[in-house]
């Protein structure tokens, strides 16, 4: 018996794209014949306590080939990460797994047919928590994507699409995601803050260590989040590394006007791009509507909505009407002027609330297709913290300067609750 791997997986794979094995036997004109893919997930037991979760298979009548995709089984265990409970680099726990692929096959006659798994055991991968397109997937490279070492490549991607450069207002919190496959490859966090809006006045230097998640033999220190808003003034002095100086985006005299962040490793390469932020409060009238939603990265982006809203009422009755006469006494049948007929008997609305954002540029207008099928958003509420909502829309139009001039986006969210006002 032999089960060669003929295509395995990448290393780091998108969990909402397919994930393909293929595998070959010299056993496929046997009776009964069916390939076995037994997936192990670090840290996860099945149904029963199982270590793992089977798929058969038959062979393909071509080429005689095992095809199994994984993705469907992996993608249950993952959700997301948001938010600081540590400030400064923050794991992604719930955004990446680790798992392997035991192949074998079973095969015989209808009355004893002999299962023969782990004939071939492929090497540990990892999938995270993203949604690329058909097109991106295929244009999908590790090394592009997750960081390895300086000479691999020194300008590895943030996971975002979001343009750089973009707006934070005072008080908003914003993160950047980043992947890592080896230990000490992402150990420090640059981040260089301006007195202008161009980057060219320096104001001040600062490198944050990561102590506690550069090592890799842990799962979730393999995906990691970092604040890159106002949360950045959160991160302790004895975080910032080779500086006495804590960060700090505004201050007396000569306030940040922007700042950029990137990442070295523990020789202090340069190992990612750099992410640009700008500080701007452009004046509004309105309550600002702060949105976090996860990308196709599995990260989060943030977008504040700054114009006009409007909150509308949808509201749902359930009614009894009861007969016209009953008896007021032992010789009276009649009914009072006085008598309700009709009665609500439950009650519940769910508010919709139209936000209106400022001008927007058109890189923004193409990468915000992600907040419109965005399968997680979160309003960021002054009182309430992070609250889960939904979106109405179902079609989103990338707008282009040569025909609209100018444009912003508006949109409808909803809270994922009704309330209820009379219950039955």
């Amino acid at each position: 018996m032999a089960i060669t791997i003929q295509q395995a997986a990448t290393t780091y794979s998108p969990v909402y794209n397919p994930i393909w094995f293929v595998c070959s036997s010299t056993n496929t004109a046997q009776t009964n014949f069916e390939y076995l893919c037994d997936v192990y997930i670090t840290g996860v037991t099945f149904a029963g306590g199982a270590t793992y979760l089977r798929l058969k298979t038959p062979a393909d009548p071509t080429y005689g080939r095992g095809t199994f995709n994984v993705a469907s089984i992996l993608e249950r265990e993952l959700t997301s990460d948001l938010g600081n409970a540590i400030y400064g680099f923050q794991q992604c726990s719930n955004s990446i797994l680790k798992y392997t692929c035991k192949f074998g096959e079973l095969y015989g006659l209808s009355s004893g047919i002999t299962a023969y798994p782990d004939l071939t055991i492929d090497s540990a991968r990892y999938a995270f928590i993203g949604s690329l397109s058909i097109l991106e997937n295929k244009d999908y490279t590790i090394a592009s994507n997750v960081v390895n070492a300086a000479s691999s490549n020194a300008n590895v991607n943030i996971l975002t699409n979001a343009p750089s450069s973009g707006t934070i207002r005072t008080d908003e919190n914003a993160w950047i995601y980043v992947m890592s496959q080896t230990s000490g490859a992402i150990k420090y966090a640059d981040i260089e803050t301006y007195s202008d809006v161009k980057w060219s006045v320096v104001r001040g230097n600062y490198r944050v260590i990561n102590d506690a998640y550069h090592n890799t033999s842990t799962v979730a220190n393999r995906m990691l989040r970092f604040p890159s808003g106002w949360n950045l003034n959160s991160i302790p002095n004895s975080s910032v590394y080779l500086t006495a100086q804590p960060i700090i985006i505004t201050a007396g005299g000569s306030p940040v006007k922007s700042w950029r962040i990137f990442f070295t490793d523990t020789n202090y390469n340069r190992v990612t791009e750099d992410y640009y932020f700008t500080l701007a409060d452009p004046c509004t009238a309105h309550d600002v509507y702060r949105i976090h939603f996860k990308n196709k990265w599995g990260g989060y982006d943030s977008f504040s909505f700054i114009r006009a809203h409007q909150i509308t009422t949808d509201i749902k009755r359930n009614k009894f009407e009861k007969v016209l006469g009953e008896y007021k006494s032992g010789t009276s049948y009649t009914y009072n002027k006085t008598d309700k007929f009709e009665r609500n008997i439950y009650t519940d609305y769910k508010h919709t609330i139209k936000l209106n954002s400022d001008w927007i540029t058109e890189p923004q207008s193409v990468w915000l297709e992600e907040l419109f099928t965005s399968p997680e958003i979160i309003l960021d509420d002054a009182t309430h913290g992070l609250i889960p909502i939904n979106i109405t829309e179902t079609k989103y139009t990338q707008r282009q300067h040569n025909t609209d001039k100018i444009f912003n986006v508006e949109i409808n969210i909803q809270y994922t609750f009704n309330e209820i006002r009379q219950g039955a």
